[in-house]
């Protein structure tokens, strides 16, 4: 009963706010979504995309206006109990694992692709002063196997220009987000791991 009552709460939420979060982005952030002719699988989706501010998570939510993409998110956020709460229960989010021997975010994450969530993952981790991300470990690979999901494939370009880490205030500047990929379930179960990796990257 408590899970189900989460659940209509995190919908009402999401599908409030979308609509006044997709106008402020598009008008006075200049974001702009592209598809390419790309029709989303239908169910369980794993959305696998560049991370380049901390805005990224809103700009995917917006652009998929009837998913709620649940992301794997740091540790840090749930540390404050108020913070945890509204991460966990209103945003959906999870937990990172707090040490690199901890499997809890990758259970979760497959209990929910099983549930048919639509999940979100930024590979890179993190960025460095000058917009450079971390390199993508064949881990991704596995991972994306071990969920047994559709892949998109995204990227986002511009948004680091608009607040970069040694600015003072934000920028002018023109983002697109647009789908360059999607392995089907498929392609998913006929590619090497090697070949999956690849592709990632690619």
């Amino acid at each position: 009963m408590k899970n189900r009552l989460i659940n209509i709460l995190r919908i009402c939420f999401y599908f409030f706010m979308k609509p006044f979060l997709w106008l402020y982005i598009v008008i006075f952030q200049h974001v702009r979504f592209k598809r390419n002719g790309m029709k989303i699988p239908k169910g369980p989706v794993l959305f696998l995309s560049n991370h380049l501010t901390n805005w990224d998570g809103i700009y995917l939510n917006c652009m998929f206006f009837t998913r709620i993409i649940r992301f794997i998110v740091h540790d840090e956020l749930f540390k404050n109990k108020a913070v945890a709460w509204f991460s966990k229960n209103l945003l959906g989010e999870v937990c990172r694992g707090k040490t690199e021997e901890s499997v809890l975010d990758i259970l979760e994450m497959r209990k929910l692709a099983k549930s048919g969530a639509t999940l979100g993952l930024y590979p890179e981790g993190d960025i460095d002063m000058f917009g450079r991300t971390l390199p993508i470990e064949i881990s991704i690979a596995k991972f994306v196997r071990l969920l047994n999901v559709p892949v998109v494939l995204m990227k986002i370009q511009g948004a680091y220009i608009r607040a970069p880490r040694w600015a003072k205030k934000a920028r002018h500047s023109h983002i697109t987000y647009s789908i360059t990929n999607i392995i089907s379930l498929d392609e998913l179960k006929k590619s090497s791991l090697d070949d999956l990796y690849k592709r990632i990257l690619d």
